[in-house]
Protein backbone atom coordinates (compact mmCIF):
# COMPACT_ATOMS: atom_id res chain seq x y z
CA UNK A 1 0.00 0.00 0.00
CA UNK A 2 1.85 3.13 -1.19
CA UNK A 3 -0.10 5.80 0.71
CA UNK A 4 -2.30 5.93 3.78
CA UNK A 5 -4.00 8.83 5.51
CA UNK A 6 -3.20 8.96 9.22
CA UNK A 7 -6.02 11.25 10.24
CA UNK A 8 -8.83 9.63 8.23
CA UNK A 9 -10.95 11.71 5.86
CA UNK A 10 -10.12 15.37 6.27
CA UNK A 11 -12.87 17.89 6.74
CA UNK A 12 -13.26 20.69 4.22
CA UNK A 13 -10.56 23.35 4.55
CA UNK A 14 -8.26 21.25 6.72
CA UNK A 15 -4.85 19.71 6.14
CA UNK A 16 -4.46 15.92 6.30
CA UNK A 17 -1.32 13.95 7.11
CA UNK A 18 -0.74 10.88 5.00
CA UNK A 19 2.02 8.30 4.65
CA UNK A 20 3.43 7.77 1.17
CA UNK A 21 6.18 5.18 0.75
CA UNK A 22 7.04 5.37 4.45
CA UNK A 23 7.36 9.18 4.44
CA UNK A 24 5.00 11.81 5.83
CA UNK A 25 3.14 14.05 3.42
CA UNK A 26 0.59 16.83 3.88
CA UNK A 27 -2.48 17.00 1.64
CA UNK A 28 -5.04 19.81 1.40
CA UNK A 29 -7.00 22.03 -0.96
CA UNK A 30 -6.50 25.75 -1.38
CA UNK A 31 -8.43 27.91 -3.85
CA UNK A 32 -9.79 24.80 -5.52
CA UNK A 33 -6.34 23.28 -6.16
CA UNK A 34 -5.08 20.13 -4.49
CA UNK A 35 -1.75 20.71 -2.73
CA UNK A 36 0.81 18.20 -1.52
CA UNK A 37 3.86 18.88 0.63
CA UNK A 38 6.32 16.05 1.08
CA UNK A 39 8.03 16.59 4.41
CA UNK A 40 10.67 13.93 3.83
CA UNK A 41 10.31 12.67 7.40
CA UNK A 42 10.04 8.96 8.16
CA UNK A 43 6.75 7.81 9.72
CA UNK A 44 7.65 7.91 13.44
CA UNK A 45 5.70 9.26 16.42
CA UNK A 46 8.15 12.16 16.85
CA UNK A 47 7.95 13.11 13.17
CA UNK A 48 4.15 12.91 13.26
CA UNK A 49 4.19 15.59 15.95
CA UNK A 50 6.37 17.75 13.70
CA UNK A 51 3.92 17.19 10.86
CA UNK A 52 1.00 18.16 13.12
CA UNK A 53 2.78 21.42 13.96
CA UNK A 54 3.17 22.11 10.23
CA UNK A 55 -0.54 21.30 9.74
CA UNK A 56 -1.51 23.87 12.38
CA UNK A 57 0.80 26.45 10.80
CA UNK A 58 -0.77 25.99 7.36
CA UNK A 59 -4.32 26.04 8.69
CA UNK A 60 -3.65 29.25 10.68
CA UNK A 61 -2.06 30.90 7.65
CA UNK A 62 -5.08 30.03 5.50
CA UNK A 63 -7.47 31.44 8.12
CA UNK A 64 -5.41 34.60 8.58
CA UNK A 65 -5.03 35.12 4.83
CA UNK A 66 -1.22 34.80 4.88
CA UNK A 67 -0.99 31.49 3.03
CA UNK A 68 2.17 31.12 0.92
CA UNK A 69 0.94 29.69 -2.40
CA UNK A 70 4.49 28.78 -3.44
CA UNK A 71 4.59 26.41 -0.41
CA UNK A 72 8.23 27.37 0.17
CA UNK A 73 7.45 28.51 3.71
CA UNK A 74 6.08 25.10 4.67
CA UNK A 75 8.65 22.81 3.08
CA UNK A 76 11.59 21.55 5.14
CA UNK A 77 14.71 23.67 4.82
CA UNK A 78 17.50 21.65 3.22
CA UNK A 79 20.07 24.47 3.16
CA UNK A 80 20.21 24.63 6.96
CA UNK A 81 20.86 20.89 7.10
CA UNK A 82 23.75 21.18 4.64
CA UNK A 83 25.33 23.95 6.72
CA UNK A 84 25.22 21.75 9.81
CA UNK A 85 26.81 18.87 7.95
CA UNK A 86 29.67 21.07 6.76
CA UNK A 87 30.41 22.21 10.31
CA UNK A 88 30.92 18.66 11.56
CA UNK A 89 34.43 17.46 10.83
CA UNK A 90 35.30 13.81 11.24
CA UNK A 91 37.78 12.86 13.91
CA UNK A 92 41.06 11.71 12.34
CA UNK A 93 41.87 8.04 12.82
CA UNK A 94 44.36 7.26 15.60
CA UNK A 95 47.98 6.52 14.74
CA UNK A 96 49.57 3.13 15.37
CA UNK A 97 51.59 4.59 18.22
CA UNK A 98 48.46 6.04 19.88
CA UNK A 99 46.66 2.70 19.64
CA UNK A 100 49.69 0.85 20.96
CA UNK A 101 49.99 3.25 23.92
CA UNK A 102 46.31 2.77 24.76
CA UNK A 103 46.68 -1.01 24.56
CA UNK A 104 49.79 -1.15 26.76
CA UNK A 105 48.17 1.15 29.33
CA UNK A 106 45.14 -1.12 29.43
CA UNK A 107 47.24 -4.30 29.80
CA UNK A 108 49.89 -2.86 32.18
CA UNK A 109 48.33 -4.23 35.37
CA UNK A 110 47.81 -7.76 34.03
CA UNK A 111 51.13 -8.60 32.27
CA UNK A 112 54.51 -9.65 33.60
CA UNK A 113 57.55 -7.41 33.67
CA UNK A 114 59.24 -9.30 30.83
CA UNK A 115 56.18 -8.79 28.64
CA UNK A 116 56.31 -5.05 29.37
CA UNK A 117 59.90 -5.07 28.06
CA UNK A 118 58.63 -6.56 24.79
CA UNK A 119 55.96 -3.85 24.69
CA UNK A 120 58.68 -1.19 25.00
CA UNK A 121 60.58 -2.63 22.03
CA UNK A 122 57.42 -2.51 19.91
CA UNK A 123 56.81 1.06 21.02
CA UNK A 124 60.28 2.03 19.74
CA UNK A 125 59.46 0.37 16.42
CA UNK A 126 56.19 2.33 16.11
CA UNK A 127 58.06 5.56 16.92
CA UNK A 128 60.45 4.83 14.01
CA UNK A 129 57.52 4.23 11.65
CA UNK A 130 56.09 7.63 12.53
CA UNK A 131 52.57 9.02 12.82
CA UNK A 132 50.84 6.67 10.40
CA UNK A 133 47.03 6.62 10.68
CA UNK A 134 45.75 3.20 11.65
CA UNK A 135 43.67 2.80 8.48
CA UNK A 136 46.58 3.40 6.05
CA UNK A 137 49.03 0.81 4.76
CA UNK A 138 52.67 1.09 5.64
CA UNK A 139 54.83 1.15 2.49
CA UNK A 140 57.79 -1.22 2.49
Amino acid sequence: MPSQTLTGKASKGSVAIQVSHGRLQLRFRFAGDRKYISLGFADTPRNRKLAEMKVREIELDILAGHFDETLARYKPRKAATKELVEEITPKPPPTLLELWSQYTSYKASSVKETTQLYYESFEKLFEKVGAVPFDERIAR
